[in-house]
This record gives structure tokens, C-alpha cells and sequence, in this order.
């Protein structure tokens, strides 16, 4: 159920324990579409929580995934073009940012700091805002998960 945003109880959760409440009641599959559903603006519960710098939330939302499912946040962006992490980054929501790159798979995180075209998306928006702390922590995951 979305209300007149968009949004469903998900995006309108304000701590990590609302969330897993949440999610307990929602089976593997359907947990991937919660996680998944955007709203008018076309922001996720994920960029929700990174745009208020929640990591607890981006860890309760990530971590409910089971091994194998397939939920790859680079693919969804906002009506801005944004992913959850170029919000955080973006924000200087440092632990935000980290918890979003340790609750996912190696070849995403990949994905989130090195856009498909080649652009350093999440890098470029701190480097931007002047985050040096975030540009250091994404340069070390690019590095660490650089398939070259």
C-alpha cells in the first residue's frame, strides 16, 4: 500500500526497529519489492534513509535480503538521476554511506562507484561537497573491488 506520495510504510519508517517490524511480516520475495518500491519523486526507503544519514535503517533494509536475491541499488535512481549512495555521499553522510557498501554484494558496490559510463558518480558528488573522508572510503572500495 503507497499513500498519495507514493510511499509505503517503508519509506515513512523512522527507526530500524519500525523497519524490522516491518520486514518480519513480509516473506524473502516480497521484502525485495518493498525495498524496491519508489515513490512519486522516485526515491526508495533506501534513499530515505540516506538522505537523513540513518545507517541503522540502511543496515535494517539491506540486511533482510537472504543470499541470492537480487536487488541492485545502482538501477534505482530518483527523478534526479540519484542512487541512496550518491545521497549520502552527496550529504556527507558518511556512516550512511558505509553501511550502504557493506550490506551489498561486491559487484554492486562496484556498480554504485563506477557508473556505467565510466563516471565516478558517488566520488564526483563529494568530491563536489568537498567530503574528503567519503572520497578517501570510496576510493578504497573501488580499489578493493576493482575488477582490472
Amino acid at each position: 500500500m503507497q499513500n498519495h506520495d507514493g510511499q509505503t510504510a517503508l519509506h515513512k519508517a523512522n527507526s530500524e526497529h519500525v523497519v524490522e517490524a516491518i520486514l518480519e511480516y513480509l516473506t524473502p520475495e516480497q521484502r525485495v519489492i518493498a525495498i524496491s518500491v519508489q515513490d512519486l519523486k522516485g526515491s526508495t526507503a533506501l534513499h530515505n534513509a540516506a538522505e537523513i544519514g540513518n545507517p541503522e535503517i540502511v543496515r535494517s533494509l539491506l540486511s533482510c535480503l537472504t543470499a541470492g536475491q537480487k536487488f541492485d541499488a545502482n538501477k534505482i535512481k530518483n527523478k534526479n538521476g540519484k542512487t541512496a549512495l550518491d545521497i549520502a555521499c552527496e550529504r556527507n553522510k558518511y556512516y550512511t554511506a558505509l553501511a550502504i557498501l557493506r550490506n551489498l554484494s561486491p559487484e554492486h558496490k562496484h556498480k554504485l562507484i563506477v557508473a556505467e559510463d565510466g563516471r565516478s558518480t558517488a566520488i564526483a558528488l563529494a568530491k563536489e561537497n568537498h567530503h574528503q573522508e567519503i572520497v578517501d572510503m570510496l576510493a578504497e572500495y573501488k580499489n578493493l573491488n576493482s575488477t582490472d
